[in-house]
Parts: structure tokens; sequence; C-alpha cells
């Protein structure tokens, strides 16, 4: 009879090469995931609920305005598809004060003379931070000028709002 060692593993009866063929496929099914959340989310920023929601609001400022020209009503609401004030002051403090935060620590993390720095060395990470955080800065910005400005926003901002997940749907209007 021959002995058998007590543990074996999958490791041991393969070339030292296959290791690898699982976690390629691995981080490939993640890399896939992430696109597939990316183009989702590119696709309902774009799709045709915005496009129904502006064309709504757009519909509405139309038949305002032909009821207000012939004299028999005048119901412009200068709100009109958009959220109260204060909700777009919140979320652009928010976005504002997460931005800020985020910069502070990018440049911490890789500009830090005391402890060399998380990723001192490693500017490609840096980068991808500064895109990402001054990306929530903006954002923020943006929402804060709509707060100071509301209700009287430009043409560019309403439409930018009635395609957005931000503004208000039509059944809301």
């Amino acid at each position: 009879m021959i002995p058998l060692p007590r543990h074996t593993t999958w490791i041991d009866d393969t070339e030292k090469g296959t290791n690898v063929f699982v976690p390629g496929i691995m981080g490939a099914g993640v890399l896939l995931s992430l696109g597939i959340l990316i183009s989702d989310g590119i696709a309902r920023v774009r799709g045709t609920k915005g496009q129904r929601r502006e064309r709504d609001l757009i519909a509405g400022y139309i038949a305002d305005d032909v009821l207000s020209s012939i004299h028999l009503t005048h119901t412009t609401d200068p709100a009109r598809g958009l959220r109260r004030k204060r909700t777009y002051l919140i979320a652009g403090t928010f976005f504002a004060v997460i931005g800020i935060y985020g910069l502070a620590g990018s440049f911490w993390n890789y500009i830090n003379l005391v402890d060399d720095g998380y990723v001192e060395d490693i500017a490609w990470v840096w980068a991808i931070s500064l895109i990402a955080v001054m990306g929530l800065l903006s954002i923020g910005l943006l929402l804060i000028y709509f707060g100071l400005r509301y209700p009287d926003l430009p043409p560019w901002a309403r439409r930018f709002l009635a395609r957005t997940p931000i503004g208000v749907a039509p059944d809301e209007v």
C-alpha cells in the first residue's frame, strides 16, 4: 500500500504558471462590472428620462407664453422645474466640503514631508484623486451657484437641471 500525504492542495498538482488564471478571470469580471456600472450611469444621465423631463418643462413654458400672449391667463412660475432653494444649497455645500476635504487629503498623502507621504512617488494615484476631487468640488460650486441664483437661472442651467437627477420630475412640476 502506498502512503498518501495527509494534505494535498490543488497547487501541488499544477504547473507554476496556472495560478494566475483564476485571479485574472476575477479581475476581468470586476473590470467588466465597473464598465457596465459606468455605462449605466452615463445612460441614466443622458437617457430618455432627462429628455422627457426637459421636453415637458419646455412645453409648460411654451403653454404659459401662449396663454399669456392671448391674455387668457398668466401662470408662469419662475421656479417651475426646480427643487427648493435649500436643496441646491445643502447639496452644493455637501459636495464642496467633501471636495475640499479630499483636496487637502490628496495633497497631504502625496506631499507629506513628515512621514514621506502615503503615495509619495505614485503620481498617477494623486492625479486620479485630484480629478475626482475637482469633479466633486465643481459640482458643489455649481449647485451653490444654482442655489444663490434661484429661481432666475440662465437657460443653460435650466436645461442642465432638467436632464440631471437633481432636477424635478415632470409629475412634480
